[in-house]
């Protein structure tokens, strides 16, 4: 096995936690629904969403990506027992479901071809995967508490603090993986 597949494993394994009960430094799986981000135009479908994955692959061999873009900034979830924010920078994609795949090449993928300094050939297909306001993702990684910066009209008083919410993002040793494999989890 990889060491990516092992990875992956692990942090897939963690244990599924809603989001007002997670103990900050342990490894878990938050299961919400994307409820604000900024508004990003994916480059082959031209859908809208907060986070896009999309890649060109030979059609015999799929996995292995010529062009692998990805962008998103950050984004949050909620899970009815609150929010977490979520850096989508230097994190790990794992989308199975919900994918645009087209088997011929047209003007939206030879511009990312392009873009990337290559060339279109005949035997390319192409992926698609956005991740729009609505959705519901899983995110598996370590976490650390922050004050909630929309919380604020949530506080009960002037004395209360604002809640918190959940900030997830990828460091060197702790890797973050943003996925759709807990889909049936509502």
């Amino acid at each position: 096995m990889s060491p990516e597949a092992r990875r992956n494993r692990a942090l897939l394994g963690a244990p599924r936690v809603n989001i007002a009960d997670y103990v900050e430094g342990e490894l878990v799986r938050l299961a919400g629904t994307v409820v604000s981000g900024p508004t990003l135009i994916a480059p082959l479908s031209g859908r809208t969403g907060v986070l896009y994955e999309a890649r060109i692959a030979p059609r015999l061999r799929p996995w292995t990506a010529l062009v692998h873009e990805a962008d998103g900034g950050v984004f949050v979830i909620d899970d009815d027992t609150g929010h977490a924010a979520i850096h989508t920078s230097g994190a790990l994609f794992a989308f199975g479901t919900d994918v645009l795949v087209n088997d011929s090449i047209g003007p939206a993928e030879e511009a990312v071809l392009a873009r990337h300094g290559k060339r279109p050939d005949g035997n390319l297909r192409s992926s698609e995967r956005v991740l729009s306001i609505g959705d519901r993702v899983t995110v598996c990684g370590r976490a650390m508490w922050e004050p909630d910066p929309d919380g604020v009209e949530r506080a009960g008083g002037y004395r209360d603090l604002p809640p918190g919410r959940l900030r997830l993002a990828a460091t060197p040793t702790n890797p973050l993986l943003i996925g759709d494999f807990d889909r049936a989890v509502r």
